[in-house]
């Protein structure tokens, strides 16, 4: 007697391989915009910083004599920028989970 083992479901090699080269690209992008918003993140807080600086100590840092609004404006604009990279942040790593799942029920 030849003992054979059954085989009850063999995976798509084909699109495993296929599903997990969308998982490394996914990763990528996400790992990507995790340096820009890391930048990001340093650029807001320096440009925090101007801003209060010129808030505390008008008369060094008001260069365009203008109340601060040039810093606060500046500030802002990087908050909005920062709050955006945020929501894309978040759109990669669901979509990077998508992926994920994709690939792990075509490996499984």
């Amino acid at each position: 007697m030849i003992c054979v083992p059954i085989v009850v479901s063999a995976a798509d090699w084909s699109s495993c391989e296929s599903d997990l080269s969308r998982v490394s690209r996914q990763a990528r992008e996400a790992e990507n915009l995790a340096s820009n918003m890391q930048n990001m993140e340093y650029e807001l807080e320096r440009k925090k910083s101007d801003y209060e600086n010129c808030l505390m100590f008008p008369d060094l840092y008001d260069l365009l004599d203008d109340g601060c609004e040039n810093d606060r404006y500046d500030y802002n604009r990087k908050v909005n920028e920062y709050n955006n990279g945020l929501s894309e942040m978040q759109g990669e790593m669901e979509a990077l989970i998508s992926r994920a799942n994709n690939a792990i029920s075509s490996c499984s």
